[in-house]
């Protein structure tokens, strides 16, 4: 029996064709993805203890973004982090070829409530893709200015000591007239 004989419909005899996840099954899926994270947005009072944004944790979550280095800040732009989102979303739509065949077993409520969703998850993720950026950054610069400073100050201290090294063999060597 040769398994890449199809059938009429267009599938391989003897495997079922994939059922479409429900509404349910999506956003468990969504929410099981950023669950951890969700941890973290409560804590810092993000979201609140149902993981939505209210005008409250807007409001922390704005002022908290405020008080980040300029240097952190001026990479974090709202065009930015929606372009990311957009990608995403087209890559997270590309990867579930079902979700054209399955678009017409869910309602258009759902539908637009599952893009919100999905285009919330999205820009958080290209939000805390940016901001760990932008701190690495600002880590890396600070060390190696640290370092840099380091070594010219040990460059100072090498040819201060070489002046002093050389004075005072001039000094011993130069013998007054008697």
């Amino acid at each position: 029996m040769n398994p890449e004989v199809m059938t009429a419909a267009g599938r391989r005899r003897g495997r079922k064709p994939k059922r479409c996840p429900t509404v349910g099954q999506i956003k468990y899926a969504m929410a099981k993805s950023i669950s951890g994270d969700m941890c973290v947005l409560a804590n810092m009072g993000w979201v609140d203890e149902e993981g939505k944004d209210t005008e409250a944790t807007v409001a922390t979550f704005e002022a908290d973004v405020a008080s980040l280095p300029m240097d952190v800040l001026a990479q974090l732009s709202e065009e930015g982090i929606s372009a990311c989102a957009d990608k995403m979303m087209a890559k997270m739509a590309k990867r579930f070829p079902r979700g054209r065949r399955c678009a017409s077993n869910i309602s258009e409520a759902d539908m637009a409530d599952l893009k919100e969703t999905g285009t919330k998850i999205a820009s958080y993720k290209c939000f805390k893709h940016t901001l760990q950026s932008a701190c690495q950054d600002r880590v890396r610069a600070q060390v190696y200015g640290f370092f840099q400073a380091q070594a010219e100050a040990a460059a100072a201290a090498t040819t201060a000591a070489a002046t002093t090294v050389a004075a005072t063999t001039a000094a011993a060597t130069t013998v007054p007239a008697a």
